[in-house]
């Protein structure tokens, strides 16, 4: 009965503390593309995706009741960092699903705004120069604004409630909701003010930096995907989380000392209770033994707690940071060679940023095809016979192994006509077209392409076996290719592996350099394009095509990771474009639609969904390129 009688309790507390309509919700994932759409097209940043934000300390005062209840602890508002726009991964807020959603579109509208001002504004401030910034720009959303700041209006705080100083504050936060065209008063110009309650319809700065300390206690990003179904609550979440999501849940992260040995258990017994303390060593903090279910713990954990610590304990993760010595490395084929580097924060191409390392394989068997790809290599080159260019008829030329009748009687026509003395071509030839193209196919041999695809195969193996069918099935069409692989270890190095130059027949030492191919280090691709590019750029043919087989996004040890690498790379595509080439990726990384759009363009990528159907996929693929329709 006492238990029946709390859940009610609970129920009739929460209800009350918190009015949340679940009937009307509208979920990110069901308009997080028209939300990206609008967001891009208005202006905004192309290099931002478009992202569930996490919960975070409420950086405003709890109701009575919410106190009562210990809800709204932690809430999801809406911010902008350099590589996304993160909004509520739900809206339940208001009582009609239309308002919701224009409330994601509004959001959407209103970070796709750039402000130029160098005033340095209060986060209220700027919030209403840019909502009126906004609506004067799309006076056609005037009226489903005013709808949507009423809708918030009635949402907040009754005026009363609050103490004379919250009352002033409150009160110019509502004018400003409901009309942010008027110029607002200098309370929120300067000083350190936050309102009563959250404000969906603004931006609110990065969660760091909004205030202090009291909000770097981050919830986990994906909180909503891991909550039981709570009717009690009007939730409707789901429960579990796939593996993929639970590896890219964003946690909290602290440093602290790592245990002196000094203070740990201290063990009395009751018998000897006035003699010293016994002092018993048990700060664990490293483990005698490897543990396999490292991982699994980790993603148990909502803050993770790194110290350094002398003695090192037996590892489960692997890393791939040291150089081979120059006896086992590849041999280098010349100096190092220096290229720029693009810095999106700047907006600068730094000159000599990167160091590319040309190498070739020094201990190298020539070998035949694999005999357990010989099977699909022949199927490749029965589909590649209709690219092989047939004989034909090559009419009106100066020279000819036979007169060109048709050829003959124009050039008597227009001779009776006219004094025209110029050569005629009255002959024709039988010989084989050409196709005028030359490509070169550039492979990420990262640390990344050490993993596993299947029970039988990695990455690294199946991007061998994709070179060997595409190689042989180009030297059958005797289209002109080149082969290279990258990896990298910082700007300084950047690993440029040379496994068939254009210049070079294709093989069996060819092959013999495709299968010494080995993975290692990180993946550096905007210098490695940039010397792809050099290289291509020199072959005089009509179409020059630049091949990109990766397994994931461009990173490095240092500040390559995240954004910088991706901006880097697509100004190397711009690079490449300018040039005149035709740059085409081919990726197995899962997630590669969400940045792959902004480096290579909409067209100008294709994500192969098993790895293990690139081999016989990327011949097919070429062909299609080539012939206008990828």
């Amino acid at each position: 009965m006492e238990e029946q009688v709390g859940a009610y309790w609970h129920r009739l507390i929460t209800r009350s503390a918190n009015r949340r309509y679940p009937e009307a919700v509208v979920a990110l994932d069901d308009i997080k593309k028209v939300v990206g759409v609008m967001f891009r097209a208005l202006g905004g940043d192309s290099g931002l995706k478009v992202e569930e934000s996490y919960a975070t300390n409420h950086f405003g005062r709890r109701t009575f009741l919410q106190k009562i209840a210990g809800s709204d602890q932690r809430i999801h508002n809406s911010w902008l960092d350099e590589s996304a726009l993160l909004l509520p991964p739900t809206i339940d807020l208001l009582p009609e699903r239309e308002l919701n959603r224009d409330l994601y579109i509004w959001l959407a509208m209103l970070a796709s705004l750039k402000l130029k001002s160098r005033e340095v504004l209060h986060w209220i401030e700027q919030n209403r120069r840019q909502s009126s910034a906004t609506l004067l720009r799309f006076p056609g959303f005037a009226d489903r604004y005013s709808a949507l700041a009423s809708a918030v209006v009635e949402l907040r705080v009754e005026l009363k409630t609050l103490a004379p100083d919250l009352r002033k504050i409150e009160q110019q936060v509502r004018e400003i909701i409901i009309n942010p065209t008027n110029p607002a008063t200098d309370l929120f110009k300067v000083g350190d003010y936050s309102p009563e309650q959250s404000v969906p319809l603004w931006l609110v700065p990065h969660p760091a930096q909004l205030a202090g300390d009291k909000l770097n206690d981050l919830d986990d990003k994906q909180e909503h995907k891991s909550k039981q179904d709570d009717p009690e609550n009007g939730e409707n979440e789901r429960s579990k989380e796939s593996k993929k999501e639970r590896k890219n849940r964003l946690r909290k992260a602290e440093r602290t000392d790592d245990p002196d040995g000094k203070s740990g258990l201290i063990a009395f017994r009751m018998e000897s209770l006035f003699t010293l303390a016994e002092f018993v060593k048990v700060d664990r903090t490293t483990d005698d033994e490897s543990d396999d279910d490292a991982e699994s713990k980790a993603e148990d954990l909502d803050v993770i707690t790194i110290s350094k610590e002398q003695q090192s304990g037996k590892g489960g993760l692997k890393f791939d940071l040291d150089l081979p010595a120059a006896e086992y490395d590849d041999t280098p084929l010349s100096a190092p060679i220096l290229y720029p580097e693009w810095n999106y924060k700047t907006g600068v191409l730094e000159k000599n940023m990167c160091s590319i390392v040309p190498l070739i394989s020094n201990k190298v068997e020539s070998v035949k095809l694999p005999v357990e790809l010989q099977s699909s290599a022949q199927k490749v080159r029965r589909q590649f016979e209709a690219l092989i260019p047939q004989r034909t008829w090559f009419r009106g030329e100066v020279d000819g192994s036979e007169l060109d009748i048709d050829s003959y009687i124009q050039f008597r026509s227009a001779k009776s006509l006219s004094h025209n003395t110029q050569e005629p071509a009255l002959y024709k030839n039988f010989r084989s077209g050409s196709r005028d193209l030359a490509t070169l196919l550039l492979a990420d041999l990262s640390l990344s392409t050490d993993s596993w695809v299947n029970n039988h195969s990695r990455v690294i193996d199946v991007i061998r076996e994709s070179l060997h069918l595409f190689a042989d099935a180009l030297s059958h069409t005797g289209d002109r290719f080149s082969l290279y692989g990258f990896s990298s270890r910082s700007r300084e190095h950047v690993r440029f592996h040379q496994l068939k130059t254009f210049s070079e027949p294709f093989n069996d030492q060819v092959r013999g350099r495709i299968e010494d191919i080995k993975p290692g280090y990180y993946t550096r691709m905007g210098a490695a394009i940039r010397h792809a590019a050099s290289i291509l750029s020199k072959q005089p043919a009509a179409r020059r095509i630049l091949l990109i087989l990766t397994d994931g996004k461009p990173n490095d040890l240092d500040h390559y990771e995240g954004r910088y690498g991706i901006e880097d790379t697509r100004e190397a595509i711009f690079e490449a474009k300018r040039q005149g080439l035709y740059p085409f990726c081919v990726t197995i990384d899962e997630e590669g639609k969400e940045y792959l759009p902004h480096i290579f363009g909409p067209s100008g990528f294709i994500v192969i969904r098993k790895p293990a159907e690139l081999p016989m996929r990327l011949p097919k693929l070429y062909a299609k390129i080539t012939q206008g329709e990828a």
